[in-house]
């Protein structure tokens, strides 16, 4: 079953991966303590775990600029904007 917050994630995703920067700030806001946990799960030493996490978000960062989406994502993505953004004009 998807929750709430998985279809937030998910929107959140695209949302990045078509360049916007605060969907990608928000993420990383929303996921930064669980990837700090895992981290210190996987090192066992809390210092490695933020350099871990850190070298984490920057891969993601870089990724997300340097890898297009595929046209039929980036679609997806048009649609959910225009649908949303009347709604928000209008508030």
């Amino acid at each position: 079953m998807r929750t709430r917050a998985r279809v937030v994630d998910e929107f959140l995703v695209l949302a990045a991966q078509a360049g916007q920067a605060d969907a990608f700030e928000e993420l990383a806001r929303r996921w930064h303590q669980r990837l700090l946990r895992h981290a210190g799960r996987l090192s066992g030493d809390p210092e490695a775990a933020r350099e871990i996490a850190q070298d984490a978000w920057l891969a993601t960062a870089r990724f997300r600029v340097a890898k297009p989406l595929r046209r039929t994502s980036r679609r997806v993505t048009i649609v959910e904007r225009v649908d949303v953004e009347p709604m928000v004009e209008n508030s």
